[in-house]
């Protein structure tokens, strides 16, 4: 696990594959494969491989978005 602790606050990183909301998505991760999903993000990360959030499933995490691949 490469998740960082910075002033008390959990940092993990990953990378955006798919933006449902936004209607993005990488040439790796079509709409196809994956606008079914509907809404959120899927995002390759550091610590568990493919995760997939939405508006519901974040829970008081905080996102920031560090920089565009």
């Amino acid at each position: 696990m490469k998740a960082k602790r910075a002033h008390g606050v959990l940092r993990e990183n990953g990378i955006v594959l798919a933006d449902m909301d936004g209607d993005e998505y990488s040439s790796e991760y079509p709409r196809e494969q994956w606008g079914t999903l509907g809404s959120g993000v899927m995002i390759n990360t550091d610590f568990d491989g493919l995760v997939h959030y939405d508006k519901n499933s974040l829970h008081g995490k905080l996102m920031e978005l560090v920089k565009r691949a």
